[in-house]
């Protein structure tokens, strides 16, 4: 988005001598909100075909160590949510995991690189970046996605969500966490497939029409080898409604997937995979205004545009056509060989995002925007009000583009399990690049915001074009050796050597172009030690400490100076991410490996936490990346889960999180935020799903679920007002599906059933118009109803 603009106050409705550097994704990146929030309105799977034999024991098999090793024995606290689970909860993309685990959250998807995620608290949040990395990394089939990450979930084998930092065998961008995604591996000698779809009805209670068709296929190649092809198809229409033109907004998606699996004699192993997803979001309401003051000039535009402003708002009133255009796609290989008593892996990958956008991030039209806003000056479709004038991120003949690709290798050896001394070794390299042309525009009179008259309009219409390159360079180690049976003591450690730069070009003042460019390198020991006990086989107890790291990154701002000419200071660097978490934990197994019980109780530190906020300058305010100096969190976690009878699943997991912010730090008004709750971190938030299948002869049973969401109140927006703080909801699907012993199935759904609106962000409107406020919502905010089918051969 527009990365940089000089601006008003962001929000109250007081002014300030000077201007702030404000970095312009915070409003132009709204555009990106939408395009990536929308897909995840692509929330529900069709259903699994069956429940687990509950009458069997069962044993969770998960790689959070990069071994496969049975759940109840990993020294880590986790969610593990299978294929039936992602089902149930209709799962659809990597926003709607936050209901199928306490400890995560999400921001609107493109607030943040890497998916937006938070885990017990601790995530990314910053509009603009081009060298930032996620705390909370998305890794598919092993590989890191980094910001070529994906966004739908489909033909998944297994979700694992390792909460806190896991900076030993995963890397530089895990501060608080991974969410290791597993695809559905190919089959070898096996011809097989399924095929399902989703349609919701409007007539019984649906706020938006929703098809989804997916299917996969399994065919040998030959003794030794097989293929397996993935695809889905989506398009929702009527998310949101652009009150002027009438037109409802159609986001359409296409994706595949290819695997190759291989095996070379009895020693090696071979996996290819490919993937690509390719969506279409036209007519797209950036944002929607969730307040404004009544009788308010705002108000009344607002009111004259046929917009009913309140939380429940899905309308803009908007005249210029907007759409979002983004494909994601890559390639990894593997290769396993083993060598007697260890297996050596090697994985390779490349992938590349590309987006393109148009949009106007105030939403009202310019005419009726011209007939009660202040200084409005109608000029085609330009705004032309004070203090703001334009938002527009591009057009539809100039776009804004983004590009990122990454390239990645991983090479590891690991021990096979023994029970006296089991490692992993290996080194990892990871490169990304990062392109944006940013041809939108923004215009402010900085003299109408208190500002120095001597300064011409400031005007971003020329491009702005950003390039940056980060660079990890790792070898990591870790080891589990026995004291006995029961016993075990856990180290690990990590070396990291990481690079960042960037340079810019952009027009700050008046067309008149400039350029900067920064660099930084860092250097990092991340470690992991603890011990773990089993007292009896179903009881394990562990304790364990973690550092993380999170590579220093290059703050895009700009600060102007408040004299004229301006001028402006170059690029900074913020330090790294630093995290230390103390944790407790026990593992339970209850009725014969029937029913699971994890809890434990965790203590974080993060030191240079990197966030972003506005805070006090030379020339008023900057909008910039900021590093916290230290921000705690604490509390406890619970996962039940399992088929404790036959027919029967049950997921149950919650969260008590104590994260502030320490006393002192300023907040995106200048107010106090410490001892505030974090941003994304309910105190308390608790998810539970239940299934049951009811036989009714010999070839058909009922199988009946429901599933619950339930969170406190949390703050969406640095302040310390709590007109940023969403109260607490409860969401609740419910579904019934009939299914055959010739495996198929159909069935009915509900999600959302109470209509809960719960946006992903909300932001003050004061730099276009004072008293405002704005929200991103997802498709969880709507209520859906409809039927599902699948059928399997």
């Amino acid at each position: 988005m527009i990365r940089h603009l000089t601006c008003a106050l962001l929000r109250g409705g007081s002014t300030m001598a000077g201007a702030c550097a404000l970095s312009f994704a915070s409003f132009a990146s709204f555009a990106s909100f939408a395009s990536f929030a929308s897909p995840a309105f692509a929330q529900a799977a069709p259903a699994a075909s069956g429940t687990p034999d509950a009458g069997a024991d069962t044993e969770i098999v998960v790689t959070a160590q990069k071994r496969t090793e049975n759940v109840q024995q990993v020294p880590v606290s986790l969610t593990v949510i299978g294929a039936d689970q992602l089902a149930r909860r209709g799962v659809q993309d990597i926003q709607d995991l936050s209901q199928a685990s306490a400890s995560l959250e999400f921001t609107a998807p493109s607030a943040a690189p890497g998916g937006g995620g938070f885990v017990r608290g601790i995530g990314t949040n910053q509009l603009n970046g081009a060298t930032v990395a996620p705390s909370v990394s998305i890794v598919l089939d092993g590989v890191v996605l980094g910001k070529a990450n994906i966004t739908d979930l489909f033909d998944i084998s297994r979700v694992e969500v390792l909460k806190g930092p896991q900076g030993t065998l995963f890397g530089s961008s895990v501060s608080a966490g991974v969410i290791n995604i597993t695809t559905t591996a190919p089959k070898i000698g096996q011809t097989s497939g399924y095929l399902n779809g989703e349609i919701t009805v409007s007539d019984f209670g649906s706020e938006y029409m929703r098809r989804v068709l997916r299917g996969a296929v399994n065919l040998p190649v030959s003794d030794d080898s097989a293929l397996r092809i993935a695809l889905q198809t989506y398009n929702n229409t009527g998310m949101t409604h652009d009150t002027f033109t009438g037109q409802d907004e159609s986001l359409t998606s296409y994706a595949l997937r290819l695997r190759y699996l291989a095996h070379f004699g009895s020693n090696v192993t071979f996996n290819l995979i490919g993937d690509y997803d390719r969506s279409t979001d036209d007519n797209i309401s950036v944002l929607s205004y969730r307040a404004v003051t009544p009788g308010s000039p705002l108000a009344q535009a607002l009111s004259a545009c046929g917009v009913n402003v309140g939380p429940n708002n899905f309308d803009s009133c908007q005249s210029t056509p907007t759409f979002f255009n983004a494909s994601v796609g890559g390639v990894s290989g593997q290769f396993d060989v083993a060598l007697g008593g260890a297996t050596l892996t090697s994985i390779t990958s490349w992938r590349e995002s590309y987006d393109t956008n148009a949009n106007n991030i105030i939403g009202i039209d310019p005419a009726t925007a011209g007939q009660y806003l202040t200084n409005c000056i109608t000029s085609g479709a330009k705004y032309n009000c004070l203090p703001v004038r334009d938002l527009l991120t591009g057009s539809g003949n100039n776009p804004q583009i983004v590009r990122n690709n990454l390239v990645t290798q991983e090479l590891r050896i690991a021990s096979l399990a023994n029970h006296h001394f089991e490692w992993v070794a290996g080194l990892y390299y990871q490169h990304t690049a990062y392109y944006a042309n940013q041809p939108g525009e923004l215009d402010i009179d900085l003299a109408s915001v208190g500002g120095p008259s001597s300064l011409p309009l400031f005007n971003f219409a020329s491009p702005a074009i950003s390039s940056a390159h980060t660079t990890d360079i790792a070898g990591f180690a870790n080891g589990t050796y026995y004291l006995g049976d029961a016993t075990r003591l856990i180290a690990g450690l990590r070396y990291t050597h990481s690079r960042v730069s960037e340079s810019e070009v952009n027009a700050p003042n008046d067309n008149s172009t400039a350029y900067f460019s920064n660099a930084a390198t860092a250097n990092a020991v991340t470690f992991r030690a603890g011990v773990q006990h089993d007292f009896t086989p179903a009881t394990m107890v562990y304790a364990t400490v973690s550092t993380g790291y999170k590579a220093p990154e290059i703050n895009d701002g700009l600060t102007a100076t408040n004299t004229a000419p301006a001028t402006y200071s170059a690029l900074n660097v913020l330090k790294p991410e630093r995290p230390t978490n103390f944790e407790v934990g026990i593992k339970q197994s209850l009725l014969g490996n029937k029913l699971y019980v994890d809890a434990d109780a965790f203590y974080t530190d993060v030191k240079n936490y990197q966030a972003q906020s506005t805070v006090p300058g030379p020339s008023g305010l900057i909008n910039n990346n900021v590093s916290v100096p230290s921000v705690k969190t604490k509390g406890v976690e619970w996962e039940i889960f399992g088929h404790p009878i036959r027919g029967s699943t049950i997921d149950f997991s919650g969260i008590y999180n104590v994260a502030k912010y320490p006393a002192g730090f300023l907040g995106a008004d200048g107010l106090d935020l410490g001892g505030h709750q974090l941003n994304y971190a309910p105190k308390f938030k608790m998810t539970i799903s239940v299934e049951q299948e009811v036989p009714l002869s010999e070839r058909y049973s009922l199988v009946l679920g429901g599933d619950a969401t339930v969170r406190s109140s949390q703050s969406m927006y640095l302040s310390a007002n709590p007109e940023f703080v969403v109260p607490g909801t409860t969401l609740i699907n419910a579904r019934a599906s009939l299914k055959s012993s010739a495996n198929w199935s159909v069935s009915v759904f509900g999600r959302n059933l109470g209509n809960k609106v719960y946006p992903t962000q909300l932001y003050p409107t004061t730099a276009f118009a004072a008293g405002g406020l704005w929200q991103v919502i997802d498709g969880n905010s709507h209520r859906t109803v409809g039927l599902q089918f699948e059928a399997k051969f």
